[in-house]
């Protein structure tokens, strides 16, 4: 669509770095992105801000030098609207539009008048009650006529969209139809404001940062926020204030506080979000205000970059944080209780950032300014909420993955080795993803190039960086001669706790058993874990390498079966004879005399196929144990494919016996020993694969199957599975 934007208000400029200037260019912006072209109208332009929209000046007629500062502004505003009507009327003829959107501005009905020329769709956009502030705050000397141009706008709109509901009920009092208006609060464009940007290093390491960004206005209480900081500075020195926004250089700072406040004034929008990432947390105050309009954008803005933000408990802010325990509020104009809700966020900094993040992802579910240009370019029809990627609100991996998961940020923070090589990252894909665990991503270039990058809740992705390193250096690089490889190492990106490898090409074993028969590749898998567990690994490895032993077999049996319990109580009777019958044998196994690097989470989804190319992959849990481990849980796992693929347990028998000879021929193993052993781990992984089928909604039919299996397994005589 084409839509002609208005904007009449001579106090705006438009490029320039006022508040009400960034909301018109963020809602110029979000309509845009919905693919919409804009065109706007504004009386001035001064500011060095990028409109990504096509911009017409219209200055402002001369006023009357005769008459008051006031009054000439007022009479230059009224003769704008024929300026700005004519001008308008002008662009309608020339081009089509499909709808006029004008920013409700004191003096201004001209999208009321082309909606009664045209019957164009209006929009009007109401942010605050400028009659009323006003009367309030400046000087009003002709209110008759700007209450007749504010109802005409108000009864002729086809849609209001205003940020409060204070501000709903005052336009409908004022003659808006009810039906016409929509709340639509002030939003964050998460692209620039989200719990991934890193904070301005500002020289406060060793401080509790507070912060405040914004104009300082009267109705901000300001006083009440640095009587509260005087309270903890007395306290604790480590306490200091950080103030952003115009007017903040201004501001008389008492002489005892100098040393513990930093006025930074006006900022660049675009530098906001380091600064708000820089603070530990963050404010807004706000006079006693019981008939509060405003929808504190500051808010949203602290919200989405979650970081912990406290409020006056006045209005929208208040209510926000409250209803949905994102925030903390304090007793409006109260430095005491100011100070004792900052106080209490420092004392409790595990509780401190678990309310941020919910508040980063209430606020970039549901308060963008995309969704609000959506319901704009709907007329107030109902839409779809916007909602992110669910792995970016991971309780565990929170802002390591959300930066892993934006193409934006990923690329700074990736290994020296993919900077260079690459500009840009163009499409990010999640893989594979366990909650509060890890993710596994799919990075491309814009030149096609692809990478994978793992996501751990941990530094284990540095580990498993140096474990494939080592395997691609001895032997299982592109070089191999037998076509039996790991993806190439690339580096670790400590910010987002991500291991980066290259791409490797194929599909899983289970997706490849889905149309081809699987036996020829049976003794290539079987030869590809051989040629593991040969590796040559020194006695002290050049990474961390625990030893996995039956007794620590024992002690995962002994989680499964409490975890059993809660899963399936009703099936105990039958469970309970399994685990005695596994724990009872594991007594009876065998010395193991050599320990070789085991995988120790080999089965179908640990190989890619690529015609003869085998591939192996995820080491999380690389160690020295008995090599059956991995053969046994490489066969059970077998059985289990045919199961959910053919719901018949021995559909891949031969294929696991294929298997089974290729390893034993390219890694012989003393045969009554390793049979014993291997018979014991075979049962303990069906055992464990109970939990994992119980789990599963998908897998949850096999289970009695599989519970008969492991009681075979374990020589445990039948007992009817109810």
């Amino acid at each position: 669509m084409n839509i002609l934007y208005i904007c009449a208000d001579p106090g705006i400029p438009i490029h320039g770095d006022k508040g009400a200037a960034i909301h018109v260019r963020v809602m110029i912006a979000a309509l845009r992105r919905q693919g919409h072209s804009v065109t706007l109208l504004t009386p001035r332009i001064d500011g060095d801000q990028p409109v990504e929209g096509t911009v017409f000046h219209v200055p402002l007629p001369a006023g009357d030098k005769s008459l008051l500062a006031e009054q000439r502004k007022e009479s230059r505003c009224l003769a704008y609207r024929t300026v700005l009507l004519e001008k308008a009327k002008t662009l309608l003829a020339e081009q089509d539009y499909q709808f006029i959107y004008e920013r409700y501005s004191l003096w201004s009905d001209v999208g009321a008048q082309l909606h009664k020329a045209t019957q164009l769709p209006f929009v009007l956009e109401v942010n605050s009650p400028l009659r009323k502030e006003a009367l309030s705050y400046r000087s009003l000397h002709n209110d008759a006529q700007a209450a007749q141009i504010e109802a005409v706008q108000f009864q002729s709109a086809t849609l209001i969209s205003v940020v409060s509901q204070p501000l709903a009920t005052y336009v409908v009092d004022k003659g808006a139809k009810h039906d016409a208006v929509r709340v639509l609060p002030n939003a964050v464009d998460p692209m620039n404001f989200h719990p991934g940007v890193r904070g301005h290093k500002l020289g406060l390491r060793d401080k509790k940062v507070i912060g405040f960004v914004g104009r300082i206005r009267p109705w901000h209480d300001v006083p009440t926020l640095l009587a509260a900081l005087r309270i903890l500075h007395q306290q604790d020195p480590a306490y200091h204030l950080i103030l952003v926004g115009r007017g903040s250089e201004d501001l008389s700072i008492p002489p005892d506080l100098t040393s513990a406040v930093t006025c930074f004034g006006a900022v660049p929008h675009v530098a906001v979000p380091g600064y708000v990432a820089a603070m530990d947390v963050a404010v807004s105050p706000h006079i006693n205000d019981h008939n509060s309009w405003f929808s504190p954008l500051k808010v949203f803005e602290y919200l989405a970059c979650g970081v912990p933000t406290a409020a006056a408990n006045v209005g929208q802010a208040g209510q926000l944080l409250q209803e949905n325990e994102i925030g903390w509020v304090f007793e409006p104009e109260n430095p005491h209780a100011l100070a004792d809700c900052i106080a209490n966020i420092f004392d409790d900094q595990p509780q401190a950032k678990q309310t941020a993040w919910q508040g980063a992802e209430f606020v970039l579910k549901q308060f963008t300014w995309d969704y609000n240009a959506a319901v704009i370019c709907a007329l107030g029809n109902p839409i779809a909420t916007s909602t992110q990627p669910l792995p970016i609100f991971d309780a565990k991996l929170r802002q390591r993955l959300f930066r892993a998961t934006r193409p934006d940020l990923a690329l700074d923070l990736m290994p020296h080795k993919i900077q260079k090589c690459w500009t840009q990252i163009k499409q990010v894909e999640v893989l594979k993803y366990k909650v509060k665990r890890r993710a596994v991503l799919a990075y491309q270039s814009n030149t096609g190039e692809r990478i994978i990058g793992k996501v751990f809740k941990d530094d284990r992705g540095e580990h498993l960086h140096q474990i494939q390193r080592y395997l691609w250096k001895s032997g299982f690089n592109v070089k191999a001669r037998d076509r039996i490889m790991v993806a190439q190492a690339l580096g670790y990106a400590p910010k987002m706790r991500m291991q980066v490898q290259g791409f490797v090409p194929g599909v899983t074993l289970e997706d490849y058993a889905v149309s081809h028969d699987i036996r020829p590749m049976m003794p290539r898998i079987g030869r590809a874990l051989a040629k593991l567990h040969r590796t040559r690994i020194p006695i002290q490895p050049p990474f961390p390498m625990p030893t996995w032993t039956v007794a620590h077999e024992r002690e995962s049996l002994h989680g499964t079966l409490e975890r059993l319990e809660e899963l399936c109580p009703e099936q105990m009777t039958t469970i309970l004879p399994i685990y005695d019958s596994l724990i009872d044998k594991a007594h009876g196994l065998p010395t193991v005399k050599g320990y070789a690097p085991l995988h120790r989470d080999f089965y179908y989804s640990q190989v890619l196929i690529d015609g003869i190319d085998v591939y192996l992959i995820d080491f999380d849990l690389f160690a020295w144990g008995d090599p059956a481990l991995d053969v046994a849980n490489y066969v059970a796992h077998q059985h289990l494919l045919g199961l959910l693929q053919h719901n018949d347990w021995t559909a891949y028998t031969q294929a696991s016996d294929l298997f089974l000879t290729s390893y034993l021929t390219d890694n012989p193993q003393p045969t009554a020993i390793f049979q014993q052993q291997f018979e014991w781990y075979k049962a303990a992984t069906i055992f464990r694969l109970l939990t994992v089928v119980q789990t599963r909604p998908n897998m949850q039919a096999h289970f009695e199957t599989l519970l008969q299996q492991a009681q075979l397994a374990c020589y445990v005589p039948l007992i009817a599975v109810t």
